[in-house]
């Protein structure tokens, strides 16, 4: 509302705080010395609520079939997101999703990943779902370590016969498949 002395002619109103995907009725009027005039009533509806904004986040503990996944929510968008997690695979159609259900406002977070293909290289992107719907940050790959051989040691023969002998090995280390 201003006020002062005015003369015909348009004029304009700044309107902050609304809530998106909302419908507003709204009526301009303008006082004299006589009374109010009133426009007749109108609507608008605000633009729609957003999804999350999400930023996928360097791999972080890559090592042979595993690694830790990392993202941030930066923005909650229209309504508070209650599922977060990461789509990840061997192409950029990922195939493999982690999921966490709640309440998540913005923030860092990780999911552990096992069971990952040695020397392989992995896409991943982060996301966030409010009840408007899915906001996914941009696509990053990692690569998993390298593939090793199993470590083995020998111990001493046993059982050692005229024809038979038992040998003895430990296996240390299963390598990475």
């Amino acid at each position: 509302t201003a006020s002062g002395t005015f003369s015909t002619g348009a004029y304009t109103a700044d309107i902050t705080s609304l809530t998106c995907a909302t419908t507003y009725h709204i009526r301009a009027y303008a006082t004299n010395d006589i009374g109010v005039g009133y426009s007749s009533d109108t609507t608008l509806t605000t633009d729609p609520c957003p999804v999350p904004t999400v930023t996928t986040e360097s791999a972080s503990s890559v090592a042979v079939n595993t690694t830790t996944l990392n993202g941030t929510i930066t923005n909650i968008g229209g309504s508070t997101p209650t599922i977060r997690g990461f789509v990840y695979g061997t192409t950029t159609a990922y195939g493999a999703t982690t999921t966490a259900s709640g309440t998540f406002s913005t923030g860092t977070y990780t999911a552990d990943i096992t069971s990952l293909i040695c020397s392989t290289t992995y896409y991943v992107a982060a996301y966030a779902t409010n009840s408007v719907g899915a906001g996914y940050g941009s696509g990053t790959t990692f690569t998993t370590s390298a593939c090793v051989a199993p470590t083995v040691t020998v111990s001493a023969a046993t059982s050692l016969g005229l024809t038979t002998v038992t040998l003895n090995g430990t296996i240390t280390d299963g390598g990475g498949t």
